[in-house]
């Protein structure tokens, strides 16, 4: 089975408490206007054999708090999705924290097909006009949904004041050869005021943030 992947890594500090493994997909459907990913949208990219992502979970979950899906949509891959997360499940100690911009309502269906693998699902499409005051979301329309009861102690960490503390970055930095990128849930006036910042030291930053300013224009 072919999986299609923006990017993986370990350890990741700003996707959840803990050390984690993250694992971006690649593709998406939804393309949420001003979304922070646009590098993560395009479809029949960076696709690989499943068992390269697996064999890295197996080396890197043994020593991990939790497992964070993001992307792209990773549900538009549902059938990578479950075993991705079916082979992370032997790993007892970790949670599973999977991201979608689909509404919980229309999810409801595939996650039945999940049972016991996602312990908490933050769902809903990243909304630019929202507001941007709860941990780990874009936007404030977003649902955090505790699936099992591992993912109820999970969300309470989550909404905890302690997650915001200096062991849990909102960013961290990674670095591929010599480019360095972000992940995590920045704000995103944070994010514009970081490339200002960068171009006056001379320093070439690109931020892959939707520049779009309303749903009716198509993207380029």
């Amino acid at each position: 089975m072919e999986i299609a992947i923006s990017r993986i890594h370990y350890p990741v500090f700003s996707m959840g408490p803990g050390k984690r493994v993250g694992i971006w997909f690649q593709g998406c459907s939804i393309k949420c206007v001003g979304c922070i990913s646009v590098d993560t949208w395009a479809e029949n990219k960076h696709s690989v054999d499943i068992n390269q992502v697996i064999n890295l979970l197996n080396e890197w979950l043994p020593n991990s708090d939790g497992l964070t899906i993001s992307g792209g949509e990773p549900f538009d891959q549902v059938e990578q999705l479950k075993t991705i997360l079916s082979s992370a499940r032997k790993h007892k100690q970790i949670d599973t924290l999977v991201y979608s911009g689909y509404e919980y309502e229309k999810l409801k269906s595939n996650l039945k097909n999940f049972d016991g693998l996602i312990d908490a699902l933050i769902s809903g499409p990243f909304d630019i006009s929202q507001t941007q005051s709860l941990n780990l979301r874009g936007s404030d329309n977003q649902e955090l949904i505790p699936l099992t009861r591992k993912g109820e102690d999970l969300v309470s960490a989550i909404n905890g004041s302690g997650f915001n503390a200096s062991s849990s970055p909102s960013i961290d930095l990674m670095y591929e050869g010599n480019t360095a990128w972000m992940a995590g849930v920045p704000n995103q006036v944070d994010i514009n005021s970081l490339i200002e910042i960068l171009k006056i030291n001379n320093v070439d930053g690109v931020s892959t943030m939707d520049k779009r300013i309303n749903k009716d224009k198509e993207y380029e």
